[in-house]
């Protein structure tokens, strides 16, 4: 995220960055033993389960940290980022109901930006509903690796078909964040993007949070 973090502070300066760590352990079989996830379950098939205390967390921080400008999630964080970004937008979209899944019920403005890097949308019945009814307008920004063994492209492809505003920058590389021989290139793709959004009129907000 380093990489990210340094491109954010050169467009906007004077920036506050906040790291929110899951709210559940890993049990997989291959998971390290400080490893956390937002949820569990198959993104692919599954309603996650815990989600609904994973946006109560999200939803804690807005109201003692924010307001925010942007929110940055890689993978998971960045399904998670995805559905921040879209019930910011219509805080009571679908039939996301407390106890199951809980929406975020908050005072915040719709953020600036959002930057999704290897991210994925969740496909259960019920998201399609609660996240996905609509296009999401908040404006985004994707990375894709195209040898991405974790997360299919495609995946990532199909979650940047949610946004109206969805720019994307896809390198030659797997699941990681792009770096060294890629940072040149998602620097000169994310650097106007950043500073076409910063542009745009809306409620002043100077912080990021990331996933």
């Amino acid at each position: 995220m380093r990489h990210v973090e340094a491109i954010l502070r050169g467009v906007i300066g004077d920036v506050e960055f906040i790291y929110l760590s899951a709210s559940w352990k890993d049990f997989s079989d291959t998971a390290d033993t400080d490893h956390r996830v937002w949820g569990h379950g198959d993104p692919e098939f599954d309603e996650i389960k815990g989600l609904g205390v994973s946006l109560a967390l999200v939803r804690h921080t807005l109201e003692k940290d924010g307001p925010f400008s942007g929110v940055v999630g890689f993978s998971s964080g960045a399904a998670m980022t995805a559905t921040i970004t879209s019930l910011l937008e219509q805080p009571y979209r679908g039939d996301v109901k407390t106890g199951r899944n809980v929406s975020l019920e908050i005072n915040h403005p719709q953020l600036r930006f959002a930057i999704c890097l290897s991210g994925f949308r969740l496909k259960h019945v019920s998201y399609k509903k609660s996240f996905y009814s609509s296009s999401i307008k908040t404006p985004t920004f994707h990375t894709i690796g195209t040898s991405d063994a974790v997360i299919d492209p495609n995946r990532t492809v199909d979650l940047t078909n949610c946004y109206e505003d969805a720019q994307v920058y896809q390198y030659d590389g797997g699941h990681y964040v792009p770096q060294y021989k890629e940072a040149n290139g998602l620097r000169g793709d994310l650097i106007p993007f950043l500073q076409r959004v910063m542009k745009m009129p809306t409620d002043d907000a100077c912080a990021e949070i990331h996933f």
